[in-house]
């Protein structure tokens, strides 16, 4: 029977003893009003693996307090997530799940053909990489996982990281267990607050997609032309076409993954309602 993998099981109850990094600052000037180019990368789309992944670094961290190596951290947590995306798998059989409400969506898995690239996309994409000495994947860009400024940088979760990896979690804590959402309402208030308070990026593409379906544009097509208006891009210099569908695809899916929205499909055709926690939100952000 499979299992889900020991890396991800909740083994602390503090952070204490590690070292974590302090989120960095927003400044004033930095805007909750950015256009699409500068949303979080669209192909970001799911938050489960950033859970699983804040999870995993953090018992690293219980052995390896002052950090991992970044390639040593995106290996283990990679080859981990393939046991979890088995799993995960398993679990959405079982289920029947359609394809947009699958656990194991965005999760490598050891038994389909072309699984190393699948590994290799979800370190680089959920875990983390180095380029031109930045460090790049989703949990850095949530703020969630940092690194030092050494020679060899050694990757650490941030304090929200670590607070974020504590919470307990409808899938990785339930083992079996039926569940309806990839996380708890705890972790969704959480995921919120720190992203009004420290992720403008993410801010400014939950204003800009509430209000476009608040407005009526509740369609895929809709949406992009409203976006283009709102942030005057009306050619394709702007931004092209392709860029802005993967950016709102992925923003879509990330409020939705937040219970922000609601996505209705009536054959091929998609539509977009505002749920009343994403009401809720979106009167904050006014």
């Amino acid at each position: 029977m499979l299992e889900i993998p020991e890396a991800f099981a909740l083994k602390a109850k503090t952070s204490d003893g590690i070292k974590v990094f302090p989120v960095p600052p927003v400044s004033e000037a930095e805007a909750v009003n950015l256009p699409p180019a500068r949303w979080l990368f669209g192909q970001f789309n799911k938050f489960l693996p950033v859970k699983a992944t804040c999870r995993a670094l953090l018992n690293l961290l219980l052995e390896n307090p002052a950090g991992i190596p970044v390639t040593e951290a995106t290996n283990k947590i990679s080859y981990a997530a393939c046991g979890l995306g088995d799993y995960l798998k398993a679990l959405d059989d079982r289920a029947q799940a359609r394809r947009e409400d699958a656990f194991s969506a965005a999760f490598p898995s050891s038994t389909i053909e072309g699984g190393g690239e699948s590994r290799l996309r979800f370190g680089n994409q959920f875990v983390a990489s180095m380029r031109r000495d930045q460090l790049s994947g989703f949990p850095a860009a949530l703020k969630l996982a940092a690194i030092d400024t050494a020679k060899d940088p050694r990757l650490s979760l941030t304090k929200a990281g670590a607070d974020f990896a504590l919470l307990q979690n409808p899938i990785l804590d339930t083992a079996w267990t039926p569940a309806t959402r990839r996380l708890t309402l705890e972790e969704i208030e959480f995921l919120l607050a720190h992203i009004i308070r420290s992720v403008p990026e993410e801010t400014s593409a939950y204003f800009a997609i509430l209000d476009a379906i608040q407005s009526g544009a509740n369609n895929p097509d809709a949406v992009d032309k409203y976006l283009r208006q709102r942030f005057d891009l009306p050619t394709e210099q702007a931004i092209t076409k392709t860029f802005l569908t993967t950016q709102r695809t992925g923003a879509i899916s990330r409020l939705a993954d937040l219970g922000l929205i609601a996505r209705e499909k009536e054959g091929l055709r998609v539509t977009y309602l505002l749920t009343e926690v994403g009401r809720s939100f979106h009167g904050q952000l006014k």
